[in-house]
């Protein structure tokens, strides 16, 4: 993997005991290892951490408040230290961040007493790898206590909001917090190295790495494993990025089919629809002549309602509010908008109503029907009719901004917001970002179904891109409010 320009953090913090270090409590004493963990989480362990006590006086408290001998409180700890060992999975995190980001320091932070700590250098060599250890019996102070926190920011000098703060105990990592570090909670090295990924590396080039690993198979997966080979979603990575190399498309003439070759689990003939061949005449070049003839077949696959019918077959009749949005951006693109009132009414009556809340018959998430909205209202300048539709969907948008959803919908529903001026989605983002995966993609989502089965399909690619191009708008918008302050 190549190396990614600098994030906003310079410097990042772990803890050692049940993080860089796993032990256990010895079995074979006098000191069993519910005793033992009551010693460690007492008064007098806390002082002796802090460099307040000596060993021998912590020894001989612990002897006296618990009734054990301290020659075998001292045994008991002596074995419990030769028991450490370094988690490999942690080392190999830390390598892999100072191979990727290598202008971040990376420091150990730890409630260990003088005495311990010089006792552990002699018998591990793996805590060469920090840049700098600060134990809390050389600070007088521990965890979870701010002065601790505050002295270590003081001696590296990188202020808090860069500094990343891992531990394995939640309040030690609430007063990392309070102090304006980004603290994570450790729960093993696999879902920390995808943290530190997301929070150090840049996620667009981690997406576009991804995307050109993958080109030319980035296809379509169904709930149930199946590969779908399909144009839509390839047509749809094409518009996101404006990369031929990534996509594999079967090219036609005219009107376009949904699928590449026969489709799955039928022998049966699909006709085309008016969905793909929308998407694939606004961003493929073609000829005003035959653009022209295919819009005139649209018109022609109206229901008696005057909705556009998503299939050029006459005998199925099916109509869904987003592949009715797609065809108005087609027509607007060429200037016959007007062609289609009946089928603007009934979007207009679909968003105003909240109809699409539950997805429509081929889209599950509202946030597809979302975008593909705020992509029509991309004429409204141009086209009053479209102006009322556009404050509308800005109501709508209003209503999803930090509604749980997966990467696909955040993804949609970020780009639909900078679409349309709205840039309180900050919260959004951040959420996003936290969902891109070790690989650089973001996990697929379901983007639509099959209206006869409901069986739901995601496309990693797909997701990827948009999420690529959420980011860097959102990246752009920040830039351009900062530029007019």
């Amino acid at each position: 993997m190549t190396r990614q320009k600098s994030s906003q953090y310079k410097a990042i913090i772990f803890d050692l005991g049940d993080v860089f270090f796993t032990w256990h409590a010895p079995k074979d004493t006098a000191v069993l290892p519910r005793l033992l963990k009551k010693m460690l989480t007492s008064p007098t362990w806390a002082d002796y951490e802090r460099g307040k006590v000596s060993e021998e006086s912590c020894y001989e408290s612990l002897a006296e408040q618990f009734g054990v001998d301290s020659s075998e409180i001292a045994l008991s700890l002596r074995k419990a230290q030769q028991s450490l060992v370094t988690d490999a999975a942690i080392v190999s995190v830390i390598s892999e961040i100072r191979a990727l980001a290598g202008h971040i320091a990376i420091y150990a932070m730890s409630n260990i007493s003088a005495p311990d700590y010089a006792a552990v250098l002699q018998t591990q060599p793996d805590l060469g790898i920090f840049d700098g250890v600060f134990p809390s019996g050389c600070y007088g102070t521990r965890k979870p206590e701010l002065l601790f926190y505050k002295k270590v920011l003081r001696e590296i000098a990188v202020p808090p909001d860069q500094v990343i703060f891992i531990d394995d105990q939640q309040e030690n990592v609430v007063s990392a917090q309070s102090t304006g570090m980004h603290g994570i909670v450790y729960t093993g090295a696999r879902e920390l190295s995808q943290r530190l990924r997301n929070l150090v590396l840049d996620p667009v080039e981690r997406g576009r790495e991804f995307l050109r690993r993958n080109a030319g198979a980035l296809y379509s997966i169904s709930e149930t494993g199946q590969v779908i080979r399909e144009n839509f979603s390839q047509l749809l990575i094409l518009e996101a990025t404006g990369d031929r190399s990534l996509v594999n498309l079967e090219y036609q003439q005219g009107s376009w089919n949904f699928f590449q070759g026969e489709p799955p689990s039928t022998s049966e003939a699909f006709p085309d629809d008016v969905d793909t061949t929308s998407i694939a005449l606004m961003i493929l070049p073609a000829d005003d002549g035959t653009v022209n003839s295919v819009l005139d077949e649209i018109s022609e696959v109206v229901s008696d309602e005057g909705i556009v019918n998503t299939y050029f077959d006459q005998g199925r009749q099916r109509i869904d509010p987003a592949v009715c949005v797609n065809v108005l951006r087609l027509f607007y693109t060429y200037g016959r908008g007007a062609d289609l009132p009946l089928t603007l009414q009934w979007v207009y009556d679909v968003l105003e109503h909240r109809a699409h809340l539950h997805g429509t018959r081929y889209y599950p998430s509202p946030e597809v029907f979302l975008y593909f909205v705020s992509q029509l209202c991309r004429f409204s300048k141009k086209v009053p009719t479209l102006q009322m539709l556009e404050k509308l969907l800005t109501d709508r948008l209003n209503e999803r901004i930090k509604v749980k959803a997966d990467s696909l919908a955040l993804a949609m529903r970020i780009l639909a917001c900078l679409s349309v001026g709205m840039s309180q989605v900050e919260v959004d983002v951040r959420e996003l970002l936290a969902m891109q995966s070790e690989d650089g993609s973001w996990e697929p989502g379901s983007f639509y179904r099959f209206g006869s089965t409901k069986m739901n399909v995601g496309n990693r690619g797909l997701t990827t891109a948009l999420a690529i191009r959420a980011v860097e708008m959102y990246r752009g918008t920040k830039l351009s409010s900062k530029g007019t302050e």
